[in-house]
């Protein structure tokens, strides 16, 4: 299955995989969908096609020795640091929680915690855009998600954390969900024009990272 959805990047409806699949009841196929889709390994649009979900994406570029998202945002990171004079970060998204692959601390700005370390706390903000990007269509799926996904921009508050300034990244401008970057103010006091500042930085550092990272899918 993960061989013939590799095949069709722009995804496969059910009936077809049903047909390709052919010696498999639908039952099985259904648990088996539901199973993958929740490791992350199959991803649902909400037209309801299947296509390869982000973990096996990854898994197959780690293999194959073509991956290194660290190395690649790395230098993204520290410019969007420097840029904003706050603490950057990019963190990928693994099936309950993000992980720091990247980041810049400024000496009197937000500290993170360390790279590759797991955090699931539902209230984080890296957290926040990382699903807004997972089960996407889902019944019950709040506004947040939704507006996260028009917008592509995601600015909270947390409780002695400061503010966060998160964009979603991408493999290529219209590829897969590949993560989160941002900026964590931790002086809540902030004008309207210092928000709009720190998103047009957040905002175009993503946008130079799914560039960077387009690589990935095209083998360019």
């Amino acid at each position: 299955m993960l061989d013939l959805l590799s095949r069709n990047p722009s995804g496969l409806p059910f009936g077809k995989l049903q047909e390709f699949l052919a010696g498999l009841p639908s039952p099985t196929l259904s648990r088996l969908l539901r199973a993958m889709n929740d490791a992350g390994w199959v991803s649902r649009s909400s037209t309801g096609h299947y296509s390869a979900g982000i973990n096996f994406i990854n898994a197959a570029k780690r293999l194959s020795g073509g991956i290194n998202i660290s190395e690649t945002v790395a230098p993204f990171v520290e410019r969007l640091a420097l840029l904003s004079e706050e603490s950057a970060a990019f963190a990928e998204f693994l099936k309950d929680g993000f992980v720091f692959r990247a980041k810049y601390e400024m000496p009197s700005s937000y500290h993170y915690i360390p790279l590759n370390s797991k955090n699931t706390s539902p209230i984080n903000g890296f957290n926040i855009v990382s699903h807004a990007f997972q089960d996407v269509g889902d019944t019950g799926e709040s506004k947040v998600s939704k507006r996260i996904r028009k917008e592509r921009f995601y600015v909270g508050t947390e409780p002695g954390k400061g503010i966060r300034f998160l964009s979603p990244v991408f493999y290529g401008c219209d590829g897969s969900f590949a993560g989160v970057v941002g900026i964590s103010k931790i002086d809540g006091s902030i004008s309207d024009d210092e928000k709009n500042t720190y998103r047009k930085f957040v905002e175009k550092s993503a946008l130079q990272i799914s560039k960077s990272l387009s690589s990935f899918i095209t083998g360019e």
